[in-house]
């Protein structure tokens, strides 16, 4: 997969790989459990009957997010900060939001996307991330999309678009999305994407411009993978002998900002725009799939997208891949 944007064959995607059932699952994410000074939320749903919660954790017990300068170490007479929280929020298309957020030492915050304003409002038809046109790689609902969080220099409520980030690995994020008519939620954990700088500790990684975009790197963001796996999914063909629960699939890909991952000064800042805004976004992903179907035949193909949130069946050209009847046996 590669990544239409600076680097061109570069792969800056996450994978979900979701299993729809009738109870609480722990979905798959290709991502490790540390703390960074940036994570990315593949999916969240706010659509019809689902809620989404975003769980953010600040492990320091001495780096402060809220707004405030605090010591630069334990026992060390320096100042640092102030810093705080940015949430960059992307729809099917390329437009976005963005909000910000503070947490102490320690401190843990729940934010629930349905109950938020600016999420909600946005998510309405002509909304940033409303409803765009449905396409074989695009469920098309409003409310649905990506999230693009890292710590920046800001005071008061919290950092501004135009605000650096900065070198604060103390963040880990979980994502819950819930679906009570249908009696079901998924989570999983956000992809962490380590920061540094080259000025040090708590250091400035990048300058942005009013509009958000990177105007001088001193640092650089840990890439994420160029390459992921779901390891397993259910064909779309019915109940499973001996269950009654209809099996699903749901796919999700996002292309963040590539953060300047090899050094060359040249990168994308997190939460910045990314492609050409329009009905479905101008193409980030340049996706290669291969699927093995569990009997020991493969399938492949080729297509691109903004941004990838659908059931595997509505994939392009994977309708019959993943219908059990037309597996071998």
């Amino acid at each position: 997969m590669a990544r239409h944007s600076l680097l061109h064959y570069t792969l800056m995607g996450l994978a979900v790989a979701a299993l729809l059932l009738s109870a609480t699952e722990p979905t798959s994410a290709n991502t490790e459990a540390v703390p960074a000074a940036r994570l990315v939320a593949p999916f969240f749903d706010i659509s019809a009957g689902r809620d989404t919660f975003l769980i953010l954790a600040n492990v320091s017990r001495w780096v402060r997010l809220d707004g405030t300068t605090f010591p630069c170490g334990p026992g060390l007479t320096g100042t640092c900060g102030p810093f705080g929280i940015h949430l960059e929020f992307y729809g099917q298309s390329c437009m976005r939001v963005d909000l910000a957020i503070t947490l102490t030492p320690a401190d843990v915050d729940l934010i629930d996307l349905r109950q938020h304003p600016l999420v909600s409002g946005a998510s309405l038809p002509g909304g940033s991330l409303g409803p765009v046109t449905p396409s074989a790689s695009q469920s098309g609902f409003g409310g649905r999309g990506w999230v693009d969080i890292d710590v920046r220099f800001g005071t008061g409520t919290g950092p501004l678009v135009n605000d650096p980030g900065v070198q604060a690995n103390v963040l880990t994020g979980v994502v819950v999305i819930a679906d009570s008519a249908s009696d079901y939620a998924v989570d999983y954990p956000m992809a962490p994407s380590i920061g540094v700088s080259d000025r040090g500790l708590l250091a400035r990684i990048v300058r942005r411009d009013a509009a958000g975009r990177a105007i001088e790197w001193t640092g650089r963001y840990e890439p994420l993978p160029w390459r992921v796996f779901a390891p397993a999914f259910f064909a779309e063909s019915g109940p499973v002998k001996f269950r009654l629960v209809q099996h699903t699939a749901f796919l999700a890909l996002a292309a963040p900002a590539d953060g300047n991952w090899d050094g060359s000064g040249n990168g994308e800042a997190p939460g910045q725009l990314l492609g050409t805004p329009g009905p479905a976004g101008g193409p980030l992903i340049s996706l290669s799939m291969l699927v093995f179907d569990g009997c020991e035949q493969t399938f492949s193909f080729n297509f691109q997208s903004h941004y990838v949130n659908n059931f595997l069946s509505n994939l392009p050209f994977t309708a019959s891949i993943v219908n059990r009847a037309n597996w071998a046996t």
